[in-house]
C-alpha cells in the first residue's frame, strides 16, 4: 500500500507543478493533478501486480536477494556466478574479484526497467562448501515498481547456480 500512495504522489506533484507553471491557475492544476496521479497510479499499479503476480511478490521489496548454499570450492562457485549472469538475457559480466568472491553484472535497458545492477558474494564455509548471496537491484535507485523483475533474475541466478 505505501507503494501505491508514494506512485499516487511522485505522479501528482510533479504534474501539478509543471501544469501551474504553464497555467497559472491553482484549482485546475490540483484537479488536474488528482486525475493524472489517479491514472498513472491505475496503470502502474496494475502493470506491476500483471508482472508480480506468478512470484506472488506484489508488496516485497524491488531490491531482491538470496542465500543459496552448493557444494563446490569458491573458485567453482565464481565461475557459476559468472555463467548465471551471462544466461540471464540481455545481462552480462562487468566485474570479477575472484580473491574476495564477488562477481558484478548488468542487465541492460528494456520495456519494463532501465536495466538492474547484478551481484554474487561468494564465501567459502568450508573446502568443499560455500554460500553465494545473489542480488538484484534497479539501475536507478529512486525506482518505485519493477513489474518483478529483480525476483526473477535472483531467481533464475540462483537455479542455474544450484544445477
Amino acid at each position: 500500500m505505501k507503494r501505491i500512495a508514494m506512485l499516487f504522489v511522485f505522479s501528482a506533484i510533479p504534474y501539478g507543478i509543471g501544469t501551474y507553471f504553464v497555467y497559472g491557475a491553482l484549482l485546475p492544476t490540483v484537479i488536474g493533478s488528482v486525475i493524472f496521479a489517479t491514472i498513472m497510479t491505475i496503470t502502474l499499479g496494475l502493470l506491476h501486480y500483471l508482472g508480480t503476480k506468478e512470484e506472488g511478490s506484489f508488496n516485497s521489496p524491488i531490491k531482491q536477494e538470496a542465500k543459496v548454499a552448493i557444494t563446490f570450492s569458491r573458485e567453482d562457485a565464481v565461475k557459476r556466478c559468472e555463467n548465471a549472469i551471462n544466461s540471464l538475457g540481455g545481462a552480462s559480466v562487468k566485474d570479477v574479484e575472484m580473491e574476495k568472491g564477488i562477481v558484478r553484472g548488468r542487465t541492460g535497458m528494456s520495456f519494463r526497467s532501465w536495466g538492474e545492477k547484478l551481484s554474487c558474494i561468494v564465501e567459502e564455509t568450508d573446502a568443499e562448501k560455500t554460500v553465494v548471496t545473489i542480488e538484484s537491484r534497479p539501475i536507478i535507485p529512486i525506482t518505485l515498481v519493477d513489474y518483478g523483475v529483480n525476483k526473477k533474475n535472483v531467481n533464475k541466478m540462483k537455479e542455474y547456480i544450484e544445477m
